[in-house]
């Protein structure tokens, strides 16, 4: 402010004013390199500015992180079978192994809101306020029933997929809505939104030490093992995108299932390091 008040009373008309003014303002801010302003006068004003501009933007993002509602993050641990979740709202739910579950701050008194990154099976509580389950391209919404959501993002041919075993759900894609009952899975992806009929009890198997998939990409199944037993495999790219149907009530270890799958596409399997390798015969 004493800078601006002095300023009437500098000559500043023309350009030699104008960089008195500068080095003015630049030696009253950094007097310590105030020798150097005449030679590089616009460089330090703009250092200035710039210095100005990450404090305000730190200050910015430092306030977002304090006002912005709190989140409870639960993550369930590879080779760990099924990791338990209890609610505010009474509901519960169970995350497979590397999944993620987010609570936003205020579940249950004003929403009834999660965020899910991978698979669980949510058995939810009966009440006014809907549930809404978000995933990363889809959101499914009820009032009170037992439901598996699946969505893996980085997953070949990724898709939200939602199993029924009671009660009703509704899955929104966009403008598109669609209707879930007991023994029918929705499929909600960027494309399309399908709803069909199907034993989903197998879909429910996994949280009791059960595989199931039905022509699933390779790399999908692979990466299922290597979560529920917490091991890296490693495969050639061109098996990858093959289809796989496999079924099994009970798997013990992931050499077990690594030898079926290995049997079923012809392939052979060693193990390594830190886990298994397929490799071509």
């Amino acid at each position: 402010m004493s800078l601006w008040a002095d300023l009437p009373s500098l000559n500043y008309a023309g350009d030699n004013g104008k960089a008195r003014v500068r080095s003015v303002i630049i030696s009253s801010v950094t007097p310590e390199r105030s020798l150097i302003v005449d030679r590089v006068p616009m460089a330090r004003i703009f250092d200035l500015r710039f210095n100005l501009v990450n404090i305000a933007a730190a200050v910015i993002v430092a306030l977002g992180f304090i006002l912005s509602p709190s989140t409870q993050q639960f993550r369930a641990i590879p080779g760990q079978l099924v990791t338990q979740v209890s609610l505010e709202d009474g509901s519960t739910v169970s995350l497979a192994p590397g999944s993620r579950l987010s609570v936003v701050e205020g579940f249950a008194a004003r929403h009834r809101t999660v965020k899910l990154h991978g698979e669980a099976i949510l058995d939810v509580e009966a009440g006014a306020v809907p549930f809404i389950v978000k995933t990363f391209d889809a959101e499914t919404t009820v009032l009170g029933t037992q439901f598996n959501v699946k969505a893996w993002p980085g997953s070949i041919d990724a898709a939200t997929q939602v199993s029924v075993s009671s009660g009703r759900v509704s899955v929104s894609v966009e403008d598109q809505v669609a209707l879930v009952q007991p023994g029918q899975v929705a499929e909600a992806s960027k494309e399309a939104l399908e709803v069909v009929n199907a034993d989903v009890s197998n879909l429910f198997s996994w949280a009791n030490g059960g595989f199931h998939f039905m022509s699933e990409p390779i790399s999908n199944v692979l990466d299922e093992i290597e979560r529920r037993f917490d091991v890296r495999i490693s495969a050639p790219a061109s098996i990858l995108h093959r289809p796989l149907s496999y079924s099994k009530s009970d798997v013990s270890s992931a050499s077990e299932v690594l030898g079926d799958v290995a049997a079923t596409i012809s392939v052979r399997y060693r193990p390594t390091a830190n886990g298994f390798e397929l490799y071509l015969k």
